[in-house]
């Protein structure tokens, strides 16, 4: 084996939609997966910011502190 040469060939595959040979970032997803997520965390977060949160919990007859 010369120098500088990997000891073994690395191949990077997506863990949401299996793509090969891609950059990846968090969490071993590559990046259209990862921005598919963060757009379904943002719904989450401006849901929560909202306050549906606290309507929701009133809703079952709780507080938004019950756990």
């Amino acid at each position: 084996m010369a120098e500088g040469e990997p000891l073994e060939e690395v191949t990077s595959q997506c863990r949401v939609c299996g793509a090969t040979d891609v950059i990846l970032y968090q969490k071993n997803t590559c990046k259209p997966c990862l921005v598919k997520s963060f757009k379904h965390l943002v719904k989450v977060i401006d849901h929560y910011r909202a306050g549906s949160h606290q309507q929701t919990a009133e809703a079952r007859g709780g507080t938004r502190n019950d756990h």
